[in-house]
């Protein structure tokens, strides 16, 4: 869909698209952030839309815009839940806000952008990073991701009007960029390189914990594996075993959060080395396979969350399958596993059936069709 907002082929395209995304919503308003599951992706954008909607409306608006044409290309038929009626209803809203944004207007889209960029850069991002402290931390958080979405739009606008990013907003994007991929969101512990001078950072027993995951000396990485600033061995753990991201994550706060507790509450208090994790390395150094001779592998190891495709999909597809064959529960409990049957099965020693890598033949993975009745009695021993 071309990046138009004004004229003529403005006003046939939103006939085109009012026909496409007919609902009964009317004109009722609604929450911009509250997005079908299908849109999640734009909820960011519509939220840096109303972030930035009191300082300037027109870039406001264009934020809208993208947010709509982004919307319609993950979902081009609105065939998602809910998806016809929140694009009726932003569509409605947008046709409004063109109206009263273009009054007054001096500037082009595209330098109206840049321009808004460039000051929300100077005025507000290094106004955060210059302060002494540094203490709000979230605030420069959301500062950059509003930063990262302002730059999307601003990149399609100039790219509609044939307009040449400028250098200097490049430049600032890219220290953006490079910042927002340490500035992430987190619960308690916030564990970037520039996060020692935050005060949680500062407890012995935190800085205790994080020092014993950080020593990684004697781990078997991948050849060619890329080092990166104070990784630790939840880093080694997800490429090793390709774990999600975000569940390392959530996962490290949590391991350090208990050992810090468990520090905290000894007496007398422990010295400061690394212990629980020599007692680990030494293991591993043990961890050789009689067969080649070499460091064991993890079965499923080796590649970006291998372990999410590998293990967690089949099985959820397996459950998920279950679902559909109980004719939305209706069938009888006998002839297909329920979730308090699945979760069971995995809490019981018949589980090692699946074998370790998991066996695609395996009974768990595979119904055929004369087996359903008395099934579960079978394969589970109810």
């Amino acid at each position: 869909m071309a990046y138009n907002r004004g004229g003529s082929d403005q006003q046939s395209q939103r006939r085109i698209l009012r026909t496409q995304t007919a609902g009964n919503l009317g004109e009722t308003m609604m929450d911009s952030e509250v997005v079908p599951s299908s849109l999640v992706d734009i909820a960011q954008i519509l939220r840096v839309a109303n972030e930035v909607e009191p300082s300037n409306t027109r870039v406001a608006y264009l934020c809208r815009f993208y947010a709509f044409e982004k919307a319609h290309r993950l979902d081009p038929t609105s065939s998602g839940r809910g998806v016809r009626q929140f694009k009726t209803a932003l569509l409605r809203r947008l046709e409004r806000e063109n109206e009263m944004t273009l009054e007054g207007r001096t500037k082009r889209d595209a330098r109206e952008m840049q321009s808004f960029y460039q000051n929300y850069y100077k005025k507000y991002i290094q106004a955060l990073q210059n302060a002494d402290d540094k203490a709000d931390r979230a605030r420069l958080t959301k500062a950059y991701q509003t930063a990262a979405v302002l730059f999307e739009v601003l990149r399609a606008v100039n790219l509609t009007e044939s307009v040449e990013v400028a250098d200097e907003i490049l430049e600032a994007h890219n220290k953006v960029a490079e910042k927002t991929e340490i500035y992430v969101p987190y619960n308690i512990l916030p564990l970037d390189p520039d996060s020692s001078n935050q005060a949680i950072m500062k407890y012995p027993e935190i800085q205790a914990s994080v020092s014993a995951l950080r020593n990684t000396r004697g781990l078997p990485w991948p050849k060619g594996q890329k080092k990166k600033v104070d990784e630790d061995i939840l880093d080694w753990l997800q490429v090793m075993f390709g774990f999600q991201k975000d569940n390392v994550a959530n996962q490290r706060e949590h391991l350090i959060l208990l050992l810090a507790n468990v520090h905290i509450r000894q007496f007398p208090k422990p010295d400061q080395q690394p212990r629980m994790a020599f007692e680990l390395y030494g293991m591993l150094a043990g961890s050789v396979s009689p067969m080649t001779g070499e460091n064991i592998k993890p079965a499923y190891g080796g590649e970006e969350e291998a372990f999410l495709r590998k293990v967690i999909t089949p099985i959820y597809n397996t459950i998920a399958e279950e679902g559909k064959r109980s004719n939305g529960g209706k069938l009888k409990h006998s002839q297909w596993r329920n979730y308090d049957d699945l979760n069971e099965y995995f809490w019981s020693a018949d589980c090692f059936r699946l074998g370790w890598p998991m066996r695609a033949d395996a009974d768990f993975f595979f119904l055929p069709a004369e087996q359903h009745q008395g099934y579960k009695n079978e394969v589970y021993r109810i």
